[in-house]
């Protein structure tokens, strides 16, 4: 059967907005100034007593919905042959065992490919919020940056898959030598074809209008029903996204914790020197991407940027004392989180 597309996906969840782009309408792509590095909004500081959310406004003006897909030449393949051997050399029953066999065991490029693809998941996955399945939210204050990452992405993996199909004729033959009697030519599609499975693609889809949205085909009985469902939804996605956040932001937490905790002759961490950034990662999230305008959660962000202001990977390396009040401070921090049940 064949996938869904992303918009019937999102047909099944979301009642049609007069912004979301169609086949005739797209999306219209940043323009260079929409791109141009823009001087940061004024925060709000840490001594405050009342965090200002005013920066956060209602869900349908301050967020796309945006879902990424990739696509990958997969060489691991079920082999009828190695499964037949497999049950043979083992005197087993051959509905007990299976047998796979790596049409390109040992692709140097191709692996590369593949850690890419995962690096380009990892990036979006930090940069957006957890919504509806494979869908996630991006503040459109990311928006600009977000394109323009994934754009540069798109252009680096051309290169890379141009650099693979060069040596590509060559792989084969080398996986013709490994496989022995496993290897089957019919395993290997031409060029174009597999040329073909590798990309990236990204649908940014502005969040649908508010449910009192008035359509004249509509009645109001149905309208009503209609508006009753979009904002249980929402109240339920909602949540579900801010405890993600709150969720991401103690596992991110506790793990700095782990790692800044080692004294006098005890044996480094070697924490790496994405420790700091990391939870800045889950700051920016934090700010941009707090739907409900929970005061604690802005609370707590505005306490972790006093926390950690200044402070570098190589600082903690370098100090005990750093580390130590570091871990006070974000001891502190943990304490005020919400349970969440879990």
């Amino acid at each position: 059967m064949k996938d869904e597309t992303f918009n019937q996906r999102m047909a099944k969840h979301f009642p049609p907005a007069t912004t979301t782009p169609t086949v005739d309408t797209p999306l219209v792509e940043p323009t260079a100034e929409d791109l141009a590095v823009q001087p940061p909004e004024a925060e709000a500081t840490p001594e405050q007593t009342a965090p200002d959310l005013s920066h956060v406004t209602k869900m349908s003006d301050a967020f796309y919905m945006v879902d990424l897909s990739r696509g990958f030449f997969r060489t691991k393949k079920l082999s009828k042959k190695a499964q037949q051997q497999l049950a043979a050399a083992n005197n087993a029953d051959l509905n007990a065992v299976s047998g796979t066999k790596d049409l390109l065991a040992g692709s140097i490029k191709l692996a590369n490919i593949e850690t890419f693809l995962s690096a380009v998941y990892t990036w979006n996955k930090k940069k957006t919020l957890d919504w509806l399945g494979s869908i996630r939210l991006l503040s459109n204050l990311d928006y600009p940056e977000h394109f323009k990452q994934m754009d540069t992405y798109k252009k680096e993996l051309v290169g890379k898959v141009d650099d693979f199909m060069l040596s590509y004729k060559h792989e084969v033959t080398r996986a013709e030598i490994a496989l022995g009697d496993l290897f089957d030519p019919a395993d290997y599609p031409p060029e174009h074809e597999v040329r073909r499975r590798f990309y990236i693609d990204v649908t940014y889809v502005p969040m649908p209008a508010d449910s009192n949205d008035k359509r004249q085909t509509v009645s109001d009985g149905i309208q009503a029903e209609v508006s009753q469902a979009w904002e249980k939804f929402t109240a339920k996605q909602s949540k579900k996204a801010m405890d993600n956040i709150w969720q991401e932001l103690a596992k991110t937490l506790g793990n700095m914790i782990k790692m800044v905790d080692y004294s006098g002759d005890d044996k480094p961490t070697g924490f790496r020197g994405t420790l700091v950034s990391n939870v800045e990662d889950v700051m920016s999230i934090m700010r941009t991407c707090n739907i409900t305008k929970d005061i604690r959660m802005e609370k707590v962000r505005l306490d972790l940027r006093k926390a950690l202001d200044g402070v570098t990977p190589d600082q903690l390396r370098n100090s005990e004392m750093l580390r130590m009040n570091t871990k006070d401070k974000i001891k502190g921090v943990i304490n005020n989180l919400p349970s969440l049940g879990i």
